[in-house]
């Protein structure tokens, strides 16, 4: 029975390494990529908040390598995919979610960048008013990346029902549904 139970264990140590990417688990997110897409959902019920889309966009000028796929990891005093200041992201309540916002998933570092540029950010009694778009340099350079919801507007039809969630809107949509109105999904893919 000794021996049954140790080839057991012994075996199912070896199984995860040989299964193929299809037939394992999607990663178990981190609480606070929840709390992040409870308060992403809030943002966009408000149409002054800029959609996902145009945060891809954003994230495409600041940080990108190849001028097509923004790096959402991008290491430095501006970093991750929106190139926010370490310091601005401390301010505005992203050690929330990370220590830095280069360590932060996609999603987070675009709920901070709502923060800063048009909510603002309140913690008790610490409180943060928002500063607007123009600390991103993309932003002030870019006609087609101007900050008004027309802009926004034409980002939003890019997405799914013109929910405004770009390509989270798989992650954030129950099963089954073709509303984005349920929690976040596992499906395999981090939302970095």
């Amino acid at each position: 029975m000794r021996k049954a139970l140790l080839t057991f264990i012994a075996l199912s140590l070896l199984t995860p390494a040989t299964r193929t990417l299809a037939e394992q688990k999607p990663p178990v997110l981190k609480e606070e990529s929840f709390k992040a897409v409870s308060e992403l959902r809030r943002q966009l019920a408000d149409p002054k908040i800029p959609p996902v889309e145009y945060w891809e966009q954003v994230a495409i000028c600041e940080s990108s390598k190849d001028g097509h796929t923004a790096d959402w990891q991008d290491k430095g005093t501006w970093s991750g995919g929106l190139g926010i200041y370490i310091g601005t992201w401390v301010r505005w309540g992203g050690r929330n979610f990370a220590p830095t916002p280069w360590k932060a998933t996609k999603l987070e570092q675009i709920v901070v960048a709502n923060r800063i540029a048009v909510t603002g950010y309140h913690f008790f009694t610490y409180s943060k008013n928002p500063v607007g778009f123009m600390g991103w340099g993309c932003i002030e350079k870019r006609k087609s990346l101007k900050p008004t919801p027309k802009v926004w507007n034409t980002y939003r039809t890019q997405s799914p029902n013109g929910s405004g969630l770009g390509s989270l809107w798989e992650h954030l949509k129950p099963a089954g549904s073709t509303k984005g109105q349920g929690v976040l999904m596992g499906t395999g893919t981090s939302l970095r």
